[in-house]
């Protein structure tokens, strides 16, 4: 019996446990190996200079990320971003910004998708390695940018570039 209560117990954890950990960002994270994923929340302001994030990040309504010489294994997601700016940073997933303000995205190398919607905004992508498609619909300015490499299609407003 007792062995049967301690199984249930490790069952209760185990339930109660988060299914993903994260860290929040609300100033600067420097030079560190995170193993989980950032976000940033709510009209914060985060700088990410050299660290390796073993997971996404994600920029909540109102918030700004400075990402300089990351990597992040995961996707850059962020809706309502109030800017998002990824200088010389490896981001293996995705990078899918909306409904936000500016986007720059300089000499970055990106394994997968990039994804620029309904962006108010001034948006440049330059010299920066996209390993999928990168689509840019719905922005209010039209996209800026030069010497980009892309594994798919330009598409949209993108298709410049």
């Amino acid at each position: 019996m007792r062995s049967l209560s301690l199984a249930g117990l490790v069952l209760v954890l185990l339930a109660a446990a988060p299914a993903h950990a994260e860290r929040t960002c609300h100033h600067i994270i420097g030079q560190v190996k995170i193993g989980e994923s950032v976000v940033v929340p709510k009209n914060a302001n985060c700088k990410i200079d050299g660290a390796r994030i073993s997971g996404d990040v994600e920029v909540k309504e109102g918030g700004v990320l400075r990402m300089r010489n990351a990597q992040v294994s995961g996707d850059v997601e962020g809706r309502g971003a109030r800017s998002v700016l990824i200088d010389k940073s490896r981001i293996s997933g995705d990078v899918d910004l909306r409904k936000g303000g500016v986007v720059r995205l300089d000499g970055s190398n990106i394994g997968g998708d990039v994804d620029l919607r309904e962006n108010s905004g001034g948006i440049r992508v330059r010299n920066t390695s996209i390993g999928g498609d990168l689509d840019c619909r719905d922005n209010r300015q039209r996209p800026s940018g030069h010497g980009n490499r892309v594994g798919d299609s330009k598409e949209n407003q993108c298709r410049h570039l």
